[in-house]
């Protein structure tokens, strides 16, 4: 009797087995080139982490799927040389998948294609992605298109992205618009807590005539707090 449950188990195990080595085979063997099967396989991948390393499927799900994939294989092959990467990143960009030109735009001097780069972050950005708003600004800085930047910046700003607050702020301190640079770091202070932004407030305190101690003190420590030396320096003196 003991033999003959024993036997069959192995025979469950078989099959169990026989069907895991079907699943394997059939999806090497299948054509995963189409759009339509990368993003589902990509999660599929994601889901089976833990117990599969085969990452050849995500790779053959990429070639002409969509751009998520692309950016999978980008952030699990951290030993990948700065070219590869940019690649991927180019790729998952090209097919309109945001972080890919987030990523792009980081690094936008490697980038094959700056101008593709920057229309895919403005696309993404005019569909409301914060992130790709962020970065439009940020090329949009680098290369001095101030208004532009301006307009990326206050989109992500208003978003809720803090550290665009802030780049407003800067970019009106390049203008000279001193009053609107002061608004912005003291919004993006006291609303983002930007710490950077309290310094700015803090120093500008100081400058003032018949100084308010009380403000120079808040915003100061307010940046202190948030790491900002110069700010804990100032405050020594107070």
């Amino acid at each position: 009797m003991a033999l003959t449950t024993s036997s069959f188990f192995l025979k469950i195990i078989s099959m169990i087995l026989f069907f895991f080595q079907f699943i394997s085979l059939s999806f090497a063997q299948v054509d995963l080139s189409h759009t339509k099967f990368c993003h589902n396989l990509t999660k599929l991948v994601e889901q089976l982490a833990r117990t599969s390393t085969n990452r050849g499927l995500i790779d053959r799900a990429c070639r002409g799927g969509d751009g998520k994939a692309f950016y999978t294989l980008l952030e699990r092959n951290n030993k990948l040389p700065p070219i590869a990467k940019t690649n991927l990143a180019k790729k998952g960009c090209d097919r309109g998948y945001t972080p890919a030109c987030v990523y792009l735009s980081k690094n936008i001097n490697s980038a094959h294609n700056p101008q593709k780069t920057v229309k895919n972050l403005k696309g993404s950005c005019i569909q409301g992605s914060v992130s790709a708003c962020a970065s439009l600004g940020i090329i949009q800085n680098r290369e001095g298109k101030l208004k532009d930047a301006l307009k990326s910046f206050n989109f992500a700003c208003e978003s809720g992205d803090g550290e665009s607050c802030y780049m407003m702020g800067k970019i009106y301190e390049k203008q000279g618009r001193m009053k609107s640079a002061i608004k912005m770091h003291k919004y993006s202070c006291d609303k983002k807590g930007m710490a950077r932004s309290c310094l700015v407030v803090g120093k500008d305190f100081q400058k003032s005539k018949g100084s308010d101690k009380k403000a120079i003190y808040f915003y100061l420590n307010k940046a202190c707090k948030g790491s900002i030396e110069e700010a804990c320096f100032l405050l020594e003196k107070l």
